[in-house]
């Protein structure tokens, strides 16, 4: 905390009062926010936020920046409209509005240094200045001809630093110049008019007596204007805000595609028959002072877990597993698994019959019922991922060769209910579903080469 005169001179200069700026209790934890354009933020966004005189103003964080290391953190979330604060959050600080990247960046660091705080706020110039004027920030961080920044009346104003702007373009172009860019030859992504570079290629287009040059779209600021270039298709992007890529990095996803939470797909059955099982469950256990224990049993069924680790005997298996792996992108996609040690309705691993299991008992109305397993103490186990032409059925005792069909998730499916009191009883193989436990493969050659077999966790989905 600053000696108290410097405080409230701070506090003087940006237009806001001491409590505001240095008191973290002021800020209520749930109020109405403004962007700094006057806007709403969107609901469920991630803000970072400050008092700018009565008005709390937020900026929506973009999510990979808001989980960033190096960003600065977010305050709070929009929730029914208004700004729910976190409770460690401290909605205090400078808004300074401004186009430059630099500013995201010196937000961070300012706030690890834990001596300042700012909320930096993507604006273009116009924006920015306009914003200022109205009293939604402290300050702009402005660029352009100095005769064109009309800044708003009792607002100080500071010139930093100047530089020439110029236009990069590709070597393939046949016309590498600005004359080609407003042409139309080139794709561009533009920004707001209210940009001061978006200003400086329209003075350059009135120089060159050309039109004002039409952007195929408009992008808010740097990074945005870069997944536009992507959403469009445009093979290589430039982008020009190294501080900002510095502090968020930058991942730009093209069009998303479905990842398959399941395929059809059997685990390399040579590999898994050497596999380890462990059948496991969860319960809550308290033991009190005397020793006594109070148990809670979590789960009704047990969850498997394997490791296929000791059938990779040689460098063919060790191969045929690794694209396995990665076909199924680690953890991501699920598959089938046969379990050597329980894989069948007959005991263990016996040839199935088609009076193996109880499904259910039949009432003339009745003409779906799922597989099941049945364990000698009285667990019944769903089995979702049958063999495919393994599945034998039986109503009354008789053997049903047709009337019947397998649906998904191993439901048996009658054409006509069966009669009351029948005994619908089946026999099959089945596998388990499974899914990779990590996503990542740990192979060491040396220890491999020695004979030490490498760990491949698996761990049963819950589909029922």
């Amino acid at each position: 905390m600053p000696a108290a005169d410097a405080a409230i001179r701070l506090a003087r200069a940006l237009g806001t009062t001491v409590e505001r700026l240095f008191d973290p209790a002021a800020a209520r934890p749930d109020h109405a926010a403004i962007t700094v354009t006057g806007d709403r933020p969107p609901e469920g966004a991630l803000v970072r936020a400050a008092w700018v005189d009565d008005a709390l103003v937020a900026r929506v964080l973009d999510p990979v920046s808001a989980m960033s290391t190096v960003g600065a953190s977010a305050d709070g979330v929009i929730l029914d409209g208004r700004v729910r604060l976190f409770a460690a959050a401290a909605a205090q600080g400078a808004v300074i509005a401004g186009c430059d990247p630099v500013l995201g960046i010196a937000e961070g660091l300012l706030e690890r240094g834990g001596t300042s705080r700012i909320v930096g706020v993507a604006a273009t110039s116009g924006q920015a200045i306009t914003a200022l004027a109205a009293g939604r920030c402290h300050g702009v961080l402005a660029h352009g001809p100095r005769r064109l920044l009309r800044a708003p009346a009792g607002v100080q104003r500071w010139h930093l630093t100047r530089w020439r702007s110029g236009l990069a373009t590709h070597p393939a172009l046949s016309r590498p110049s600005l004359e080609a860019l407003l042409s139309n030859e080139i794709d561009v992504v533009g920004r707001d008019r209210s940009a001061a570079c978006q200003q400086a290629v329209e003075r350059a287009a009135r120089r060159l007596g050309a039109a004002r040059p039409k952007p195929r779209r408009i992008a808010a600021e740097h990074l945005e204007a870069a997944r536009a270039a992507v959403r469009d298709g445009i093979a290589e992007t430039f982008i020009w805000a190294m501080p900002q890529l510095l502090r968020d990095g930058l991942t730009l996803f093209g069009k998303d595609q479905d990842v398959t939470p399941f395929e059809e797909v059997d685990f390399p059955i040579a590999i898994g028959a050497e596999a380890s099982a462990s059948p496991g469950f969860s319960t809550n256990v308290v033991t009190s002072a005397s020793g006594h224990e109070t148990r809670n049993a979590n789960w009704q069924q047990a969850r498997l877990r394997f490791d296929a680790g000791p059938g990779v005997r040689g460098d063919a298996e060790l191969g045929l597993l690794i694209a396995f792996f990665r076909a199924r992108r680690g953890a991501a996609v699920g598959f089938r698994f046969r379990d050597p040690f329980d894989n069948s309705s007959k005991v263990m691993t016996g040839a199935p019959t088609a009076v193996d299991q109880l499904l259910g008992v039949g009432d003339a109305v009745q003409t779906r019922f799922e597989l099941r397993k049945t364990y000698a103490q009285g667990e019944v186990r769903r089995i979702t991922r049958p063999v495919a032409g393994s599945v034998r059925v039986s109503v009354g005792g008789v053997a049903q060769a047709a009337g019947w069909t397998l649906g998904a998730l191993g439901e048996v499916q009658f054409a006509t209910p069966p009669a009351t009191g029948a005994a619908v009883r089946a026999g099959y193989l089945f596998d388990t579903p499974v899914r990779f436990a990590e996503d990542r493969l740990d192979i060491n050659r040396a220890s491999f080469l020695a004979g030490e077999a490498p760990s491949v966790p698996l761990i049963e989905i819950r589909e029922a």
